[in-house]
């Protein structure tokens, strides 16, 4: 006689033959309990194809049952979606646009099919998320329509042992339409007298001049907060003209007025500035 010894359990065989087969059913149970994820009754069945049944009724089997109970404390990966995204639309009606929003994860223990997955969306930002939406997966895809604005999306991933990780990314809908302005045809303006404080003469003029002063009416379609400024960067919000820089009285100055939105939208109108002197 001799023994097989197959994943720890041995059988019985014969000397003169061993033609044997091992075979194998798995019954799997989510929880077992005692600190397991999960367990797997697995049921073996070895075959001695050179034993004759006692019965006669074919060869000799035995079988065995076997409990895997499987435990983790590894929390699954999430490999992406916990970057911030921006989206960009044009809706005249600002009332939002289309972002793609997707996660992925992955776990050592647990298959994808089996990891469950559920994220919740924070509206504009105000510290509350809506209601959570879940399901089974490795992917959550949370891709849709929403308002201009910056949002806050939650992902969360957990495996079967009940491990669990979670990240918050922050995604926005801009609006790329340039703001709408109208401008004067033109402003005049005069110089202010400079006084010496000590002998009260007035000792020359000047006077500053702001792009707003001459922007008729400026707005954004989505209410977006506007910038004023002379140069495409929006540093130079002014400018001062003085007795110095005039040339003739009266002076007229070719300028170019920029409006900038809070996301970078830009329109701009040519002007020009006539500058006086009273006392000149």
């Amino acid at each position: 006689m001799f023994k097989w010894d197959i994943f720890g359990l041995q059988f019985l065989g014969v000397e003169k033959c061993d033609l044997g087969e091992a075979i194998y059913d798995d019954e799997q149970y989510s929880f077992s309990g005692n600190g397991a994820c999960y367990k797997i009754i697995r049921t073996w069945k070895v075959i001695d194809w050179c034993q004759p049944d006692p019965g006669g009724n074919g060869s000799m089997e035995w079988t065995y049952e076997q409990v895997i109970k499987v435990s983790n404390l590894v929390a699954p990966e999430i490999l992406s979606g916990c970057d911030p995204v921006t989206a960009e639309t044009t809706d005249s009606l600002c009332l939002g646009g289309q972002i793609e929003l997707i996660a992925t994860a992955m776990d050592s223990c647990t298959p994808p099919e089996f990891l469950q997955w559920s994220y919740e969306v924070d509206t504009l930002s105000k510290g509350v998320f809506g209601q959570k939406v879940t399901g089974f997966g490795d992917t959550i895809v949370a891709s849709g329509f929403y308002p201009i604005g910056t949002h806050l999306i939650k992902y969360s991933f957990e495996d079967r042992c009940g491990n669990r990780s979670t990240c918050t990314s922050e995604f926005t809908i801009i609006n790329k339409q340039a703001p709408t302005i109208t401008c004067h045809t033109g402003i005049i303006v005069n110089l202010s007298p400079i006084v010496d404080p000590m002998s009260g003469d007035t000792i020359g003029g000047e006077i500053e001049v702001w792009a707003s002063d001459l922007i008729d009416t400026a707005y954004h379609t989505c209410g977006y907060d506007l910038t004023y400024s002379f140069d495409s960067l929006g540093l130079d919000s002014f400018v001062l003209y003085n007795c110095d820089s005039m040339s003739t009285y009266p002076d007229t100055y070719d300028v170019v007025v920029y409006v900038t939105d809070t996301v970078g939208n830009q329109t701009s109108c040519t002007n020009f500035i006539i500058v006086q002197d009273n006392e000149a």
